[in-house]
């Protein structure tokens, strides 16, 4: 139970909430049933703390925590600490006799402990998570990082140990540790033991099998070589002789071999002839299956005819073989003396370790090389166990400095509620249009967020969040709460200072309508009715802009072709005089029209002018007519007598048109719902968190001037213009007398 006796449910605007005031409320985690938490699951990139933090939380690694998670992480807590005010205090320093008399508190201890020591601190009772950290980093350095991996460079005491990790790494590999250095494991280091055991016990095997049979190495010290020369041409000469199988076939059958066409119609480059003569035969095939080498062969083969007949021919057939043919059975006999060396070979292992001589290997594995470097691996090994403990220490600490904070933003928000604390996934106060906005979250993609969050019935503002750094943008969402919508619509210009006071550039690119306050509900109908007349008006005053300049533009036109083709007309009927004309006399003015006739059809093309004047003045004398027709008829009436009788009328008419607004807009303010945003970023809300008139004004406040500041409400405005007055009423007498 808590301090109180019991768990307290604080109502907040509406909606109850565990109240979590101190680190042994925490208790209630436990018993508290998920439908009594605020919310029950939260994206991590919502929440504004330490990611290391975070990732302990995150059990699963699925980029979310749940209620299961925070009940894991007290339990784990319940497990390692006795005494909690750490975490009341939210203290980034750990009291070492607060551990809990459990075997995993003791491993903490005991690498607390031996942190402290290595920082000349070993009679201290505290550690901080600096510290921790601090000693993390320095491990991460040094020759032994827990990671079970010895690079040789690490080795400096001990040439020839460094000698012989350099060897494991030339033959077998190493291994990547957490710095990125290659080095030794003790899989590497087995691995290197294995092969050289293999290679010297197939070695072993062979000076066996010789001194036996004596048939392993046929040439002696050039079997290794001959071998080499005879699988150059074990193909093409295995080939030769099954074509010439197929030859005596042929012939005893009477029908000719059908030859397979050339893979290239035109082989004019030295790539297309090397392939066409590698897949053309040795030689000619022939029935009697012999090998003429002193005949004409495949020029790709010659060279190495050559070479296999000095090299593996003549010293293995003897003396007596002619060099210049070979038979099939011959060749068969051949084949066969590398027979066993072949088998030999196929039963090799731990050819990777073979460049380094039977001599140097047997060396290491009758010395004390690979014993001490095994040692330095446990050592290292041992102190990876020491780290994993370390960075236990490091969530703990993490934790009495993250957890109940947390808690307070999740299975209660408290800290949402309240104007002096921040909650972590708020990502800071937004100031823009001369409003400020204390609640700002994140949104990934806001056509998405702004049709979930339509629910919430609040007016929301999108906007795009950047700084220097463009890669760094993002968006967010901010509620408009309270007063007007004023100046705020898109591409209205901002800043926002995050929870570090970082300052960041808003532009507003979405608004989502919705009643701001009671008032702005109840006129936004007639704002409506009103801009509808206004666009209307906008449209016919427009067209019939349109329309008379157009008309004018005809009509001077016109008139500048009648002048034109006048002067035209007078230039060539009128020789030119001897003297200079005399100023001809201006044209008269163009005839008035006549009056139309009455019932005579109205003229082909009316000026837009007298259209806009004629609409005009209907719809002035609509009005007129109407503003006529209310007066009078009230006229008629006795204000005396019925005075009372009107006032109740035109009552009446407005309460029938404003209480049915009233209500309905006091229904949609009350509904307005703050979980309906969290919900749409990804979390999972049971409360209905109401916008209260409260809590609105907590959301967006309306400015004040700080104590200490005078506010002077005379107009300087006014005062500059009498200057200016007076400044140029002096100007001018004084350039009235100057002579």
């Amino acid at each position: 139970m808590s301090k109180h006796g019991k768990f307290r449910f604080i109502n907040y605007g509406g909606s109850y909430m565990l109240r979590l005031e101190t680190a042994d409320d925490l208790q209630a985690l436990p018993l508290l049933d998920e439908p009594f938490w605020i919310a029950t699951s939260a994206p991590i990139h919502h929440l504004r703390c330490d990611q290391t933090f975070l990732a302990f939380l995150d059990h699963d690694s699925d980029g979310r925590i749940r209620s299961d998670d925070i009940r894991r992480a007290y339990g784990w807590l319940s497990q390692r600490l006795a005494n909690l005010d750490g975490l009341t205090h939210a203290s980034e320093t750990l009291t070492l006799s607060h551990l809990a008399p459990t075997p995993e508190a003791a491993a903490l201890d005991r690498a607390a402990r031996r942190i402290l020591s290595n920082l000349g601190k070993s009679d201290a009772d505290h550690i901080s998570l600096q510290e921790v950290r601090n000693h993390q980093a320095y491990q991460a350095r040094g020759e032994y990082n827990g990671d079970g991996i010895i690079p040789p460079d690490a080795i400096e005491d001990d040439e020839e140990l460094r000698t012989f990790a350099a060897d494991i790494i030339a033959t077998v590999g190493g291994s990547v540790g957490i710095n990125g250095i290659l080095g030794i494991a003790e899989r590497d280091l087995a691995a290197f033991l294995k092969a050289s055991n293999e290679i010297l016990a197939w070695r072993a095997r062979s000076d066996a099998d010789s001194s036996e049979h004596g048939s392993l190495f046929p040439l002696g010290e050039a079997t290794a070589a001959a071998h080499a020369r005879l699988n150059s041409l074990r193909e093409p000469v295995d080939l030769y002789f099954r074509l010439c199988q197929l030859t005596a076939v042929d012939q005893m059958l009477g029908r000719s071999t059908i030859v397979p066409p050339s893979t290239a119609t035109i082989q004019d480059t030295a790539t297309t002839i090397d392939e066409s003569l590698l897949a053309a035969p040795i030689a000619a095939p022939t029935a009697s299956e012999v090998l003429h080498l002193d005949e004409p062969v495949n020029p790709a083969y010659r060279e190495a005819l050559a070479h296999l007949v000095s090299d593996v021919l003549q010293p293995v057939l003897g003396e007596n073989w002619s060099a210049s043919r070979l038979t099939a059975a011959e060749w068969a006999r051949v084949k066969e003396t590398f027979c066993v060396y072949e088998s030999w070979l196929g039963a090799k292992s731990g050819g990777e370790v073979e460049k380094l001589g039977p001599e140097k290997l047997q060396s290491y594995l009758a010395g004390p090389l690979p014993e001490r470097l095994r040692h330095l691996i446990k050592a290292d090994e041992a102190v990876g166990v020491e780290l994993s403990v370390v960075k236990d220490l490091e969530h703990l600490l993490l934790m009495q400095r993250w957890f109940m904070q947390l808690a307070n933003n999740f299975v209660s928000f408290h800290d949402l509620y309240n104007p002096k604390q921040r909650a972590l996934f708020e990502m800071g106060r937004m100031i823009i249009g001369g409003r400020v906005f204390n609640l700002n979250l994140q949104v990934k993609d806001i056509n998405v967020h702004s049709a979930l969050a339509a629910e919430s019935g609040i007016l929301l503002l999108y906007s795009e969040v950047t700084c220097a750094d463009k890669s760094k943008t993002f968006y967010v969402v901010t509620p408009v709460t309270s007063m007007t919508l004023g100046r705020l619509k898109n591409e209205r210009r901002g800043v926002l200072f995050d929870l570090d006071e970082q300052e960041w550039d808003v532009r507003v690119v979405k608004v989502l309508d919705n009643p701001i306050s009671l008032w702005d509900a109840i006129l936004k109908p007639f704002k409506r009715v009103i801009e509808s007349i206004a666009n209307a008006f906008n449209r016919i005053v427009s067209g019939t802009e349109k329309q008379l300049d157009t008309s004018l533009t005809q009509s001077f036109t016109e008139v500048e072709k009648k002048v034109t083709g006048t002067v035209a007309e007078s230039t060539v009927s009128t020789p030119a005089p001897a003297a200079a004309p005399a100023p001809a006399p201006p044209p008269p003015p163009p005839p008035l029209a006549p009056a139309a006739k009455p019932g005579a059809p109205a003229p082909a093309r009316p000026t837009a002018a007298r259209d806009w004047m004629l609409s005009g003045s209907v719809a002035v004398a609509a009005l007129g007519s109407s503003f006529a027709f209310v007066t009078s008829r009230l006229a008629e009436l006795s204000w005396k007598e019925h005075g009372h009788k009107i006032l109740i009328v035109v009552a009446v008419g407005l309460i029938l048109i404003l209480v049915p607004t009233i209500i309905i807009s006091w229904l949609r303010l009350r509904k307005r719902n703050l979980g309906s945003l969290l919900e749409a970023s990804g979390w999972a809300i049971n409360a209905e968190m109401r916008v209260t008139r409260r809590l609105a004004k907590v959301l967006a406040p309306r400015l004040k001037h700080p104590a200490g500041f005078l506010r002077i409400r005379k107009d300087y405005i006014r005062l500059f213009a009498r200057q200016a007055k007076e400044s140029g009423s002096t100007a001018k007498r004084d350039a009235t007398s100057d002579p």
